[in-house]
């Protein structure tokens, strides 16, 4: 076989792995001080998981999962804004917002998982609302 036969079969072999396409995962923080706040209000998807900490700030953590991606695409959708949260400061109150997200095109897979740490000096009074 001819050394260029052989070369060409082989890059048409490996032509399949080019467009392979992988899992990424990248975790956002936003914090917020709460020292002259007495109420605040989360707005998120009920799926969301809550915790309390001793700190006088509240932390989302946001875990993004893509696949069926390609590179790049996590880090654009980020930098784009797609994951930010929505956040309203009065003078004693302060509201957080998860944006609605629409879904991604197929074959994207996206998975968004939201944990919030709640200051411990705040109490549950209501859905999403929380006084200190």
């Amino acid at each position: 076989m001819k050394p260029t036969a052989v070369l060409i079969l082989f890059c048409w072999l490996l032509l399949p792995l080019s467009s392979l396409q992988a899992q990424f995962t990248q975790i956002l923080y936003h914090t917020e001080t709460l020292d002259a706040k007495d109420s605040l209000v989360l707005d998120f998807d009920p799926t969301v998981s809550m915790e309390t900490w001793a700190s006088n700030q509240v932390l989302v953590e946001t875990t993004i999962r893509l696949s069926k991606v390609n590179t790049g695409l996590l880090e654009h959708l980020v930098k784009s804004g797609r994951y930010a949260l929505e956040v309203h400061k009065g003078e004693a109150s302060l509201r957080l917002a998860q944006k609605p997200i629409n879904p991604l095109a197929a074959p994207a897979l996206e998975q968004i998982s939201v944990k919030l740490y709640i200051p411990d000096s705040f109490k549950p009074i209501g859905e999403g609302v929380w006084l200190r």
